[in-house]
C-alpha cells in the first residue's frame, strides 16, 4: 500500500518539478533595455554591442516559444534564461559604455560648439560685407543659401546639446565647422 501511495506522489512531484514556466519578467526587462537604448539613441553609437545583445535576446525568445510547443513533463527554460543573461549584461556593458562616451564627449563638444558658432557668426559677417556689390552674382546665393543651411544645422545640434545628445550634436558642430571654412573661402575668393 506505501508503494502504491509514493508512485502517485512521486509522478506528481516530476510534473511539478517538470512545469518550468517562461522567464517572462527576465524577458520583459530586457526588452525595456532595448526599447530604453534605442530612445535615447545610444544604439546608435554603439551598433555592433547593441546587435549583439538584440541577436541573443531573439534567440531567447525563439528558444522560449520553441518551448511552449514542448510536452509539459520536459519543459526547460534554462538555455532561454542564459541568453536573456548574456542579452542583459551585454546591454548594461552598452548603457555604461555610452554614458561614458557621452560625460568625456561633453567637454570636446562644448569647445566645438563654440568654434562652430564663432565660424558662423565670422562668414555671416563676411557674406553681409559683401551683399551690396555681389547680390545679383549667383555664386554669392549660392553661398550665402549654404549658411542659411548652416544656421538650420547649428539649431539641430544646440538642440541635440541640450538634450545631452553629445555624440550627434558634436557629429553636427563637425559638419558646420568644415562646411563654413569651405564657404568662407569661396566668400574670399569672390571677394
Amino acid at each position: 500500500m506505501k508503494a502504491h501511495v509514493l508512485v502517485p506522489l512521486i509522478a506528481l512531484m516530476a510534473i511539478i518539478a517538470g512545469c518550468a514556466s517562461p522567464p517572462d519578467q527576465q524577458r520583459d526587462a530586457v526588452q525595456a533595455k532595448l526599447d530604453s537604448l534605442q530612445e535615447t539613441k545610444a544604439d546608435r553609437h554603439l551598433p555592433e554591442l547593441c546587435a549583439e545583445a538584440r541577436d541573443s535576446f531573439d534567440a531567447a525568445v525563439d528558444e522560449i516559444a520553441q518551448q511552449s510547443d514542448v510536452s509539459f513533463l520536459s519543459r526547460s527554460y534554462d538555455r532561454a534564461e542564459r541568453q536573456l543573461a548574456y542579452a542583459d549584461s551585454v546591454l548594461t556593458l552598452a548603457v555604461d559604455s555610452a554614458l561614458r562616451l557621452n560625460e568625456q564627449s561633453a567637454a570636446k563638444i562644448d569647445s566645438l560648439r563654440v568654434r562652430a558658432t564663432a565660424i558662423l557668426d565670422s562668414a555671416i559677417t563676411l557674406v553681409v560685407s559683401l551683399e551690396d556689390g555681389k547680390a545679383d552674382d549667383p555664386e554669392y546665393k549660392a553661398l550665402r543659401r549654404r549658411l542659411v543651411d548652416f544656421k538650420l544645422l547649428i539649431g539641430l545640434a544646440n538642440k541635440a546639446y541640450n538634450d545631452s545628445e553629445f555624440i550627434e550634436a558634436g557629429t553636427i558642430y563637425d559638419v558646420v565647422v568644415q562646411g563654413v571654412e569651405e564657404v568662407r573661402q569661396n566668400l574670399q575668393t569672390l571677394r
